[in-house]
């Protein structure tokens, strides 16, 4: 057996003998009950993994979808490219998991048949032979020390040095090595088929680099035949085998995010954050290796520090970080105060700071990578990063040269390790509302259109490039399609790390909120209030215009309490809060219980029905007050002030057993943004704080479960999870769900993401964890990171983009002191 002709096999028959893991922490509830939240944007998010091969024009057509189009696939890297071999992140099935799939196409060099016989426990040696053939023409090339590319001999002489037998890369020799070792796998195994549909054009490199040309014209029509052939011929994905490589299995049996793999051998190297620091306002976001063979993982970065977006370089001896160090997360958003580390791979010794403020590090080889930081001139950029190849390693003996001009955002960048000439970065351009993908030639300083050639008004997210630089990969928003999981969710299941009592669901919405039998959900889009079946049946619309936060009456059927109004607002701002019975055949009308319109909001009634607390800016101040719960303030009504003080208290919770009130408040620094969770007795004794998130942070929306011991909350007691520029925008994207005891003990995480979860509810009945998929509901319907809009003033700084040849004056030598993109 050839050491390359196992890797696959190792796949497949990877997770055949999982290991159940049983959580020990519990919340302990007297009944079966269900917890809601959500997240901004994400139901609408259905990400997928796409490539385009750079010898073929960027068109629709020739766009190739590498995952299935079940929930959310993103942030991919290449192992292989033919078959192609791309590990990723997922979202499915309730938690965070890294897949690699094996994708066949109908030209692949396998014999279908072979492949099924094997997937049913059969035919060993021919699934070794059809993986053995299954080498790309490129890297067969390559191989050979030859190049692909029709170059000028000057750059022709630096490919095939890069690309000759004698100078391949270790990590090529490893993956030759061991992409065919035997694991013992679970696999999953879908025939998929993609749209045909063909395609006639010059290839993109021909048609977009006509400087690199120095072929005779008999070359040139033989590739531009074989290229009309191929895309007359678009392939097909004939065949898909799934693996999962790193689960709750490799996570101490516990729930996590997982982010940014890199598979080097039989080890993968990712980001998880199953592990609590003990400390408040603390990422828990680390690096980890897993040694594929026996599913051992071992923890890479140091104890109390924090580490992003690990890359590892192209002999897998070293991997590079973005990373927090022992400062931590100190509430940045636009922009994370990481430097870059690098530090051994096999067990994350020799450990050292190598730039000052960057990110999102990319390896062209082992002694250059490209990094992103914001300058001072307010755009993005890429730099790349020289590191010696003699002598002690540090900030100061490594070379910083900015190397994305200025007039454009570019960002996330994908180093070649095969062609050191081009980088692959995402950008923002002034005149565009959308991210996307481009090519830029670090010679020539030259972009080159990739994704917007494709689809201009979609955004594309976090590049990747093939260890031989023939695709490059990203992810996007997969539109409607047939896809399974292709539809919105109103509600996703998710998996509940701490009891299988408690189901737990994303909400298409904001601000839901059960009905006391527990059959129904009550939330707010931006504009509108709905009502929906906890089973995902009987959507309408019951109020339209801006409404926040919904509480359903306790013993008013159908009556739902909601605030009409601008959402953020000051306190004199107009906003009411309003009874809607939405069992009402006249859909739409409301009564008004606040009269003078002073940001009256987050109503929350009493267990017996006659009132409701909500916060009010009636005195100057954000205060809680309590009303009447069916005549208001108005005639025959009542109203009284709960709490009183120059500060806010807001996001007010009556607790079933009607003994406490919840909120969050500023009150011990008020307008710094901080605030921590109190609760107080409707009378106005008996003030305790429940739970704060260190000395600057943020616990909000707190909601009583049903038996009134538990309070489940959003809160940054956690930090953020990733970078947040490789997401769509979330304007506060360190929010994770949490329960606490009411007593304040006892604190637990129960969502591990990247994004902006909040505004939860705790419902009295447990709802079968199931998705429940929207009709009609909206695909793609999230906005770029809003920091990234580029304004008038910031456009006016310099620079032309790169969109033609960039005068290499404007290309700046970064040192240390440079005031125009300093170094921290």
């Amino acid at each position: 057996m050839q050491p390359n002709q196992t890797f696959s096999i190792f796949l497949i028959f990877m997770f055949l003998f999982q290991f159940a893991y049983v959580i020990s922490e519990h919340v302990s509830t007297s009944t079966r009950t269900s917890i809601a939240f959500t997240t901004l944007g994400r139901a609408t998010y259905a990400f997928d993994i796409f490539a385009l091969k750079l010898s073929e024009t960027p068109t629709n057509a020739n766009e190739l979808k590498l995952t299935d189009g079940n929930n959310v696939n993103f942030n991919g890297q290449f192992v292989l490219t033919s078959p192609i071999h791309v590990v990723y992140v997922t979202e499915r099935n309730g938690t965070s998991t890294l897949i690699l799939d094996i994708v066949y196409y109908d030209d692949d060099e396998v014999e279908q048949s072979e492949l099924k016989c094997q997937v049913q426990g059969h035919g060993v040696d021919e699934l070794k032979s059809s993986l053995s053939k299954g080498r790309s023409h490129r890297e067969l090339i390559m191989k050979r020390g030859l190049s692909e590319l029709e170059v000028n001999s000057d750059l022709k002489s630096r490919v095939q040095e890069s690309s000759s037998s004698e100078g391949r890369s270790h990590r090529e020799l490893i993956i030759n090595r061991e992409l065919n070792s035997g694991l013992e796998s679970r696999v999953q195994e879908n025939g998929l088929v993609d749209e045909s549909s063909s395609s006639k054009g010059r290839s993109y490199r021909e048609s977009n680099e006509p400087e690199l040309e120095s072929s005779s014209s008999e070359g040139r029509s033989h590739r531009e035949s074989n290229q009309s052939k191929m895309n007359l011929e678009k392939k097909k994905v004939s065949r898909r085998v799934q693996v999962t490589l790193a689960g709750i299995g490799q996570s101490n049996g516990k729930i996590s995010m997982k982010d940014r793999p890199n598979v080097v051998g039989d080890d993968l190297i990712y980001v998880s954050t199953h592990e609590d620091p003990g400390v408040p306002r603390a990422s828990w976001a680390a690096v980890y290796l897993t040694k594929w063979r026996t599913g051992l993982t071992s923890r890479l970065t140091p104890k109390g520090v924090v580490d992003f977006s690990p890359a590892v370089s192209p002999s897998g001896v070293r991997t590079a970080v973005a990373s927090l160090g022992e400062r931590g997360w100190n509430g940045e958003v636009d922009e994370l105060g990481t430097d870059i580390y690098v530090f051994l791979t096999q067990d994350g010794s020799n450990r050292v700071k190598i730039v000052e403020h960057g990110g999102w590090p990319s390896w062209a080889d082992e002694s250059t990578l490209y990094f992103h930081r914001r300058c001072d001139d307010g755009w993005w950029s890429v730099f790349k990063a020289i590191l010696p190849e003699n002598g002690e390693l540090s900030v100061d003996s490594v070379v910083t040269q900015r190397a994305t001009p200025p007039g454009l955002h570019a960002f996330t960048p994908a180093a070649s390790i095969a062609n050191k000439r081009y980088i692959v970065v995402a950008t923002r351009r002034a005149g565009s509302d959308f991210r996307h993908i481009e090519m830029y030639d670090v010679f020539m300083k030259k972009f080159s259109d990739l994704t917007r050639l494709v689809s201009p008004d979609t955004h594309h997210y976090n590049p990747f490039i093939s260890p031989d630089g023939t695709v490059v990969g990203y992810h996007k928003c997969r539109g409607v399609g047939n896809d399974v999981g292709s539809g919105s969710l109103i509600l996703e299941s998710l998996q509940n790390p701490l009891s299988d009592k408690i189901s737990l669901f994303r909400v298409g919405g904001s601000f839901p909120s059960f009905s006391p039998d527990g059959d129904r959900l009550a939330y707010v889009q931006f504009p509108g209030m709905f009502v929906v079946n906890t089973d995902g049946s009987g959507m309408r619309e019951v109020l339209s215009g801006t409404a926040f936060t919904t509480s359903w009456d306790y013993k008013r059927k159908g009556v739902v309490y909601t605030s009409v109004g601008p959402t953020f607002a000051s306190e004199s701002t107009k906003v009411d809060i309003v009874s809607v019975n939405v069992d009402d055949e006249h859909s739409g009308s409301y009564k008004k219980l606040t009269q003078n319109g002073e940001n009256n909001a987050f109503p929350s009634p009493s267990p017996d029905g006659k009132w409701v607390v909500f916060r009010s800016g009636r005195s100057g101040y954000k205060n809680l007050y309590i009303i009447d719960a069916v005549n208001g303030e108005g005639e025959g009504g009542s109203l009284y002030q709960l709490t009183e003080g120059p500060w806010s208290d807001t996001m007010c919770n009556w607790s079933p057993d009607g003994d406490w009130i919840a909120f969050a408040s500023d009150r011990e620094n008020p307008g710094a943004g901080s605030f921590a969770l109190y609760k107080i007795h409707p009378n106005g004794t008996g003030l305790q704080k429940v739970i704060q998130s260190g000395s600057g942070g943020r616990t909000n929306h707190p909601w009583f479960s049903p038996d009134s011991k538990y309070i489940v909350f959003t809160s940054d007691y956690a930090g953020v999870s990733a970078e947040p520029i490789s997401n769509p925008h979330h304007y506060q994207p360190y929010g994770d769900i949490f329960v606490i005891r009411a007593d304040g003990s006892g604190i637990q995480r129960l969502t591990h993401n990247s994004y902006e979860d909040g505004t939860p509810a705790w419902g009295p009945k447990f709802i079968t964890p199931e998705d429940a998929g929207w009709p009609n509901g909206p695909l793609c319907d999230f906005e770029d990171c809003h920091w990234l809009n580029i304004s008038p003033e910031l456009f006016r700084g310099g620079g032309d983009g790169g969109r033609g040849y960039v005068d290499s004056s404007s290309m700046l030598h970064v040192q240390r002191e440079n005031i125009q993109c300093s170094h921290r």
